[in-house]
């Protein structure tokens, strides 16, 4: 029984992971010239490196997103740094789509968590 609720999960999971909505399944392929423009463009505000490869995975759109990335973010950089960063991001990596673009789920917020409560 308990390998059939594994192999459940593992399809699920894997599913999941294949969706573009999903962070880890961006639109946008990534190369290696890619992540090197944007550590050069990041290296002035001085991230840790956790800190790049999450904005590389998740590729921050706004601030609350990137306030979960960066640790005590408001402390180490002003509202324009941060606003700098975010235009740094959206010109390397380029602008998230938007979801619900193709109409599926009709709420169309952006950022919402509420998908799968």
């Amino acid at each position: 029984m308990e390998s059939r609720n594994l192999e459940t999960v593992v399809k699920e999971l894997t599913d999941y992971l294949h969706t573009p909505k999903n962070p880890l399944a961006p639109p946008s392929k990534y190369n290696e010239s890619t992540i090197q423009t944007l550590m050069q463009a990041l290296q002035p505000y001085d991230l840790t490196k956790a800190e790049l490869l999450m904005i590389i995975n998740l590729r921050p759109d706004n601030a609350g997103v990137l306030d979960c990335i960066v640790e005590e973010l408001d402390q180490r950089f002003s509202e324009e740094v941060q606003e700098e960063m975010l235009r740094v991001v959206v010109d390397v990596l380029g602008a998230r789509e938007e979801d619900g673009e193709d109409g599926e789920d009709g709420e169309g917020e952006k950022g919402g968590f509420s998908e799968g409560l």
